[in-house]
Formats: C-alpha cells, sequence, structure tokens
C-alpha cells in the first residue's frame, strides 16, 4: 500500500521535527511496510496580503484572524495538493488534521485521523477563542467542507466522533475511534515493569505533572489536591515538566521543576524516563485538553493517570483500570483521597500500576493503533 500523507501548515514541522506526532505516524506505518509520499500541503499565497490583514484584525480591531483557517488559502493548497496526487501512483490520501484534505478532488480515498473538531476548539483553547466572525464563519466551512469530503474520518476520541456527528450531521458509519500512542522513542518491556515497580519508594508518593500551559492542564487543581493531602499529613513530592509553578508554592511544597525537558537530548530524556520510573501518580486535571499523549506516556510506565473529565480524556482513562478521572467542577479532595488511598493500600496500587501498564500495552500504543489505521485504510480503498 502507498499513502500520499498530505501535511498541513500545524503538523510539517512535526513530521521533519524528530519524535513529533507526524514522525511517528510515518515511522509507525513505514514499519509496517507502507510506503509514504510526503505533500507539503500547506502553501500561503498572497502572503502580505493576509499577514496585512492579519495585523488589521488584532491591533485595530481587537479580534484573533487565523490565516490557516483561511479558505482562500485552503482552497489554494488543496487545489496544489489535487495537482500532486493526480501525478501520484498512491492508493489512498491520508493527512493527521482535516485540513489539508478539505477541498482536494480526487477519485483516490480520503482518509484522515485527529483530536478534535473546529467546533470543540472554539472557546475552549485560549489560542481559540476571541476569533474574528470571519475566521469563525471560515473555520466552520472548512471543517464542514473536510468531513464531507473524506472517506474515512479517524479521531482519538469519542468527544471529537459525537461532535462531528451532532454538530456536522456526518454519517457515524464513516466515522471511527483510534487512540494515538506515546511520544517516547522506547517504553519499558513486560520484564522491565516488574523492576520499575520493585524500584519504586513505598515512603514518599511521587506525583508527577507535565505540561506547558499551568492553567489549561490544571496545574491550580494540583496544588489544590496538595493542600488536602499536606493538610492530612500526606507524604509526597511532586516533579514538574515543562513549566514553572507560582513562585508561592515552591515555598509551601516540595516541588522539584523541571522547565522544559528536550527529548532530542539524550540527558533530557533519561532525566524524563527516570521521573515516569519514580513516579507513583501522573495528575493532570485538566480545564481544556483533548486526547494528551503524556497520558499514554505515563502508561506505558505503569503510572496511574489522576485526570479529568474534559475532552477526549474519558476515551483514554477508564477508571480504576489506568487512573481515575474527576470532574474539576468539584472539590480536589476526590483526586485527593483516591491518592492517598491507593498509596497507602500497596497491593491496590500494584495492581492499578499494573492495570495501567496493561492499558497501554494493549490499547494505547502505537503498534496497536496503527495496525488499527491500516485495516481500515485497506478496507475503504477495498470499497472505492
Amino acid at each position: 500500500m502507498k499513502l500520499a500523507y498530505v501535511m498541513s501548515s500545524f503538523d510539517a514541522s512535526h513530521v521533519s521535527f524528530k519524535n513529533g506526532i507526524g514522525d511517528f505516524i510515518t515511522s509507525y506505518l513505514k514499519k509496517n511496510e507502507i510506503e509514504i509520499e510526503l505533500i507539503e500541503g500547506y502553501y500561503e499565497p498572497l502572503s502580505l496580503f493576509f499577514k496585512g490583514k492579519q495585523w488589521i484584525y488584532e491591533n485595530i480591531a481587537n479580534k484573533k484572524y487565523i490565516r490557516p483557517r483561511e479558505t482562500y488559502i485552503i482552497k489554494k493548497s488543496c487545489k496544489r495538493t489535487s495537482e500532486f496526487i493526480s501525478n501520484s501512483d498512491c492508493d489512498a490520501v491520508f493527512s493527521f488534521g482535516s485540513i489539508p484534505i478539505s477541498y482536494i478532488k480526487t477519485q483516490k480515498p480520503i482518509i484522515f485521523w485527529t483530536d478534535a473538531t473546529f467546533d470543540l476548539l472554539l472557546d475552549y483553547y485560549n489560542e481559540y477563542t476571541n476569533l474574528s466572525s470571519e475566521t469563525i464563519r471560515k473555520a466552520k466551512e472548512i471543517e464542514s467542507n473536510a468531513l464531507n469530503n473524506a472517506n474515512l474520518i479517524i479521531f482519538s476520541s469519542e468527544w471529537a466522533k459525537q461532535s462531528a456527528i451532532k454538530q456536522y450531521g456526518i454519517n457515524p458509519n464513516k466515522i471511527e475511534v483510534v487512540p494515538f500512542g506515546a511520544l517516547l522513542l522506547e517504553t519499558p518491556s513486560t520484564e522491565e515493569i516488574e523492576q520499575i515497580f520493585e524500584s519504586r519508594t513505598i515512603k514518599t508518593c511521587k506525583l508527577l505533572f507535565i505540561g506547558k500551559r499551568w492553567n489549561d492542564k490544571g496545574g491550580e487543581n494540583l496544588m489544590s489536591i496538595a493542600h488536602f493531602l499536606k493538610k492530612n499529613n500526606f507524604d509526597f513530592e511532586i516533579n514538574v515538566v515543562g513549566t514553572i509553578p507560582p513562585s508561592e508554592y515552591s515555598k509551601e511544597f516540595n516541588i522539584n521543576v523541571y522547565p522544559r525537558l528536550n527529548k532530542q537530548d539524550p540527558n533530557d530524556y533519561q532525566k524524563l524516563k527516570q521521573l515516569y520510573e519514580s513516579s507513583h501518580f501522573f495528575v493532570l486535571m485538566s480545564n481544556s485538553d483533548c486526547t494528551p499523549h503524556v497520558l499514554n506516556e505515563a502508561n506505558s510506565f505503569g503510572v496511574p493517570c489522576i485526570s479529568s473529565d474534559t475532552g477526549g480524556i474519558p476515551s483514554i482513562i477508564k477508571n480504576n483500570i489506568n487512573g481515575h478521572i474527576f470532574s474539576v467542577m468539584s472539590s480536589m479532595e476526590r483526586p485527593a483521597r483516591f491518592i492517598m488511598d491507593k498509596f497507602q493500600n500497596q497491593q491496590d496500587y500494584y495492581d492499578l500500576a499494573l492495570s495501567s501498564f496493561m492499558e497501554y500495552k494493549n490499547n494505547l500504543n502505537w503498534d496497536v493503533s496503527i495496525n488499527k489505521i491500516i485495516y481500515l485504510i485497506n478496507r475503504i480503498i477495498q470499497k472505492t
């Protein structure tokens, strides 16, 4: 099988950037003997005009204008992509994200894999707030066209699938849910995971948080959990990766901060690996999230995830299987008590840690997901 992989403005850099999601997808497809033809699916005609338009929106109208959601640009990009595909001997067209295939014209089956519809992102993430009405209107048009243009739509969560059905009227028969994997080059084997469990301290409970956006990723919720644990004289330590918490928390709690760990740097990668290995719980009580890869990464090291019921997270975390999800609208006492109860009963904790690893091994890794993707694409090819 040969796939034309159409890159977009937001993932083109990841495909060429080692260890990004595009790199993982293409690498695992190639690992399964799928031939990949990379197509640069985004280019910006009249660049100065649209940059000027963006400047006017941001500095005069005080609104956000997203150039990669401009229909003129996307139609021109898709027209060029269609020309590439017409000269390709590929069996199908594939993209990570809906935008690159939204207006392409081809008789070959079109498939895309993503984590959300535009409607779900609108006013959910900070970068999708205060958008101009023009951007909203055109973004919805692009999304609708992509959903209808595709022969197969693959989402990473049931949350996203239901949005396509309810908000865009898409036939559920052409939508599948397949999770992403972990963005790690190496994950422990079954034999290694036992050694990792044995090495974890039974005295101090280590909590791990990874995220660049402190508020979106629920940093304040983590601190509320920490307040309750401290109040109950629970011995714990917090490791924060990717951001710097407000200074007052470092004075109040035992927090180790790693503002940036680069997975491409061998020393940073080993430190990240060591943090996963030694942690007892991964805490990501997000206020807004789609399907964060770090949950899969934590599970790959047998670390149960304490997370929230927002976005697509409930499609990843199953209660008492690979962690537990809680509402961010309720008291953080509930996740705090869950952590205390599990940690203080070592057999309960071991069972949860082991089942977290098994959930990753059975369902939340690239091998399983890519095999399913290949099966689904083959089925579509045979139908068209």
